[in-house]
């Protein structure tokens, strides 16, 4: 667990259309595409899996989420580790401004790379009010630590 560091999250507000999914779904649609209720895709996250890192060394880690869902992400919502490997000092970002249906969430934290070497994966997702996860907002990175 790193012992120095930091961890913003920040809401980008943007025209982005949402995107379908896909057809397999039991979640509802509206009639223009979004999912009824919660929803989140996937957008970006920087760096890419399989990013080489020394050991030891920060890294900036950035994710994108769009909200493809029918609800306003509020201040009461949260970004938050999941599972695998912890690699920011905070385990836990509060949502600082509201995400309209249609607009994207970005995420960045400062992680820090395990003294071991070899190929981990760290795991977030978005919650909402209620504590729960927010369907499609599991995101991961695989990186691989070298001396």
């Amino acid at each position: 667990l790193p012992t120095s560091g930091t961890g913003t999250i920040t809401a980008t507000i943007s025209t982005l259309a949402p995107v379908a999914i896909g057809t397999a779904t039991a979640q509802a649609t509206t009639s223009n595409g979004r999912y009824v209720g919660d929803h989140a895709q996937y957008g970006y996250q920087v760096p890419a899996d399989d990013y080489t890192v020394r050991a030891g060394d920060f890294f900036p880690l950035t994710f994108g989420l769009l909200n493809n869902g029918s609800t306003t992400w509020t201040t009461d919502y949260h970004f938050r580790w999941l599972s695998g490997t912890v690699v920011t000092a905070d385990l836990f970002f509060d949502v600082t401004a509201e995400v309209l249906p249609g607009s994207s969430l970005e995420i960045n934290m400062s992680a820090c790379a395990p003294e071991a070497t070899g190929t981990y994966i760290t795991s977030w997702a978005l919650y909402n009010d209620d504590d729960e996860v927010v369907p499609g907002s599991e995101v991961y990175l695989r990186f691989i630590v070298v001396p």
